[in-house]
């Protein structure tokens, strides 16, 4: 019977802490992790890709024509919690921008150059970790 009781404990207490170390999304994201960007460029210019956060510009990657590349949005842009991405294009004047869109560390985003290099369009990505 103190076997059974002794058992039980055990199993109980490895679940409890299995159940405690769940998989929740929310507890796997440091804050000091960037954002991703998968920039796909439909248009037939290179474009390179900038990151705007307050003040703050940085050029986050090159993306060639009718390319997709996985672009890292720095953790310190990230952490003031709004970012705009535009895109200067090779050879044109055309500078076309995101808007602001609302970051946050671990989060993924799908950002399309449209082929009229005048459009950016912005979707939900599926993070890495997902």
């Amino acid at each position: 019977m103190k076997i059974n009781k002794f058992v039980f404990t055990v199993v109980a207490g490895l679940s409890a802490a299995a159940c405690a170390g769940s998989n929740n999304p929310n507890t796997l994201i440091a804050r000091e992790e960037p954002a991703v960007i998968h920039f796909e460029n439909a248009s037939s210019e290179q474009a390179a890709v900038y990151a705007v956060s307050g003040s703050e510009s940085r050029r986050i990657g090159t993306v060639f024509a009718g390319q997709l590349a996985k672009l890292r949005v720095p953790a310190s842009m990230v952490s003031r919690g709004s970012v705009n991405i535009f895109a200067r294009l090779l050879a044109r004047n055309e500078q076309p921008q995101s808007g602001s869109i609302a970051i946050r560390p671990g989060s993924a985003y799908e950002v399309t150059l449209l082929p009229d290099r005048r459009t950016i369009t912005v979707l939900p990505g599926v993070p890495d970790w997902a």
